[in-house]
């Protein structure tokens, strides 16, 4: 009966093992996507900022050749 009883304690905790490393996989899948779209958000980021100083740089450019222009015809 005894050994019945390790048997089935043991099968118990065997059980509450495999649902705890089943949760732990689904959580560090989780955080492992979580990961992906914040890379994916920050590279977003950084693009939209290159892309926002490539076209200040262009009004600039546009700015002073419209003044050298200005300049020129007056």
């Amino acid at each position: 009966l005894e050994n019945l009883q390790d048997s089935e304690g043991a099968s118990a905790m065997a059980a509450k093992q495999r649902k705890i490393l089943t949760e732990l996989k689904q959580e560090q899948a989780e955080i492992q996507h979580l990961r992906n779209i914040y890379r994916a958000a920050h590279q977003e980021r950084k693009l939209l900022l290159k892309q926002q100083r490539e076209i200040l740089m262009m009004q600039h450019s546009t700015a002073q050749l419209r003044e050298k222009l200005h300049n020129f015809a007056g």
